[in-house]
């Protein structure tokens, strides 16, 4: 919402991230990356998992 309806390079992620699949149960290569920035950011997080 913050860059606006439509804009551009959303829908170009968007694309490029549904053109290289979907996860069905098993975590993709993005999902671990996301993961590991947000347990940057929030160190705390990692007892959550424990």
């Amino acid at each position: 919402m913050i860059l606006g309806h439509g804009h551009p390079a959303v829908l170009e992620a968007v694309q490029k991230a549904a053109a290289e699949g979907f996860s069905f149960g098993a975590p993709t290569e993005r999902e671990i990356e996301l993961a590991e920035e947000i347990l940057s950011l929030v160190p705390s997080m990692d007892q959550c998992a424990r």
